[in-house]
């Protein structure tokens, strides 16, 4: 509002700069959000399942050791230690098919996250340059050099 109605060229190169930014900022925030937020919460949502083949399996632990502590009958004993036993290769089998693809979930939302910071840096980082060429950024030519050296050659 201080430069409305004046012509300033730095005033109304910045505020085009920070607009750009902005939309820069909230297309990586999509792009997180739709890639990386809705694969995590999916992932989170498929440990439940795990979670409950494991409470089933200590569930039938138990009444294997109480059918242990009876010991009058053998065929429930047997049939106990058949159930526990069955659970358990279920889950040796299970547990590291699952761990595998949570894993390369938890891989590929990584990567699509530094993709989309990557990609949003480096055109931040152009977008912020076009302010070194701006008259009162004339005086600073060796400090932008070095700047322009390090950061985008």
């Amino acid at each position: 509002d201080f430069y409305k109605g004046k012509a300033c060229e730095e005033a109304n190169k910045l505020h085009e700069v920070t607009v750009k930014l902005l939309e820069l900022f909230n297309n990586m925030k999509e792009t997180v959000e739709s890639v990386v937020v809705i694969s995590l919460n999916t992932l989170v949502g498929l440990f439940s399942g795990p979670a409950k083949v494991i409470e089933k399996r200590f569930d039938k632990l138990l009444d294997y050791n109480y059918q242990l502590g009876k010991t009058e009958s053998d065929k429930e004993l047997q049939a106990a230690k058949n159930d526990y036993q069955a659970m358990n290769a279920q889950l040796l089998d299970e547990l590291p098919k699952f761990y595998n693809l949570a894993f390369n979930i938890l891989k590929h939302c990584i990567a699509a996250f530094v993709l989309a910071r990557r990609d949003f840096m480096e055109l931040s980082l152009r977008e912020s340059c076009a302010l070194l060429e701006l008259p009162s950024m004339a005086s600073k030519a060796s400090l932008m050099e070095t700047f322009k050296t390090r950061h985008i050659t």
